[in-house]
């Protein structure tokens, strides 16, 4: 068993408004986490428009890499940051077809193995060298370094 685990409920549903408006909503939410925060799912706010910069949304762009999760806020991004990068546990999104969400459901799966597998991988680590720099015996030791 992992030191890591993330688990995600998805929800999906038909929306129908129109003839003309007709597609799918998928909400995955990370409900559980095991020694990794459950805000995976990365945003980048942007203004709603140009002519009303002040009013922001939140697009969703990806499922967080294992850097992200230690640089990227949770919940929203740091004051005056730019790119104003941030996190939540959930993404929620519409599709015009159940093809293009499914796509994107095995898509967010897959990377939430990946992110899992790499934070795995991270923790083993293997000696690989040791290097002394200056004196660590209090200068009783009869080797020299002059420079």
């Amino acid at each position: 068993m992992g030191t890591y685990g993330i688990k995600l409920a998805t929800e999906v549903s038909r929306y129908k408004v129109s003839d003309e408006l007709d597609g799918r909503r998928l909400r995955v939410t990370a409900t559980e986490a095991r020694n990794v925060s459950d805000a995976i799912f990365v945003y980048l706010t942007r203004p709603v428009s140009p002519s009303n910069p002040t009013e922001l949304i939140a697009d969703f762009h990806k499922v967080a890499s294992s850097v992200d999760l230690e640089e990227l806020p949770e919940d929203e991004p740091y004051p005056n940051s730019l790119p104003p990068w941030f996190r939540l546990n959930f993404v929620d999104l519409l599709f015009p077809s159940n093809s293009q969400l499914d796509e994107c459901l095995a898509a967010i799966k897959e990377d939430v193995a990946t992110l899992i597998t790499t934070l795995e991988v991270a923790d083993r680590l293997t000696a690989q060298d040791e290097v002394v720099y200056g004196d660590l015996d209090g200068g009783s030791s009869s080797s020299e370094s002059s420079l």
